[in-house]
């Protein structure tokens, strides 16, 4: 598992305690105060090391 930073292991943790929640880039950013940017590059880290799933909501 790779070196994650304390927001990526907060989402991890979100997702461990709450295995069917949903989060947008958006939710992260307002959550962490973070930029879009931010934001997403937390996420996609997580892809990366599939530790979480991407659904397309268009």
């Amino acid at each position: 598992m790779g070196n994650f930073n304390e927001r990526q292991a907060q989402i991890i943790k979100l997702f461990a305690d709450e295995p069917t929640a949903m989060v947008t880039i958006k939710d992260l950013e307002v959550k962490f105060g973070v930029s879009p940017t931010t934001a997403k590059s937390d996420i996609i880290g997580l892809l990366g090391e599939n530790i979480v799933s991407e659904i397309s909501l268009n």
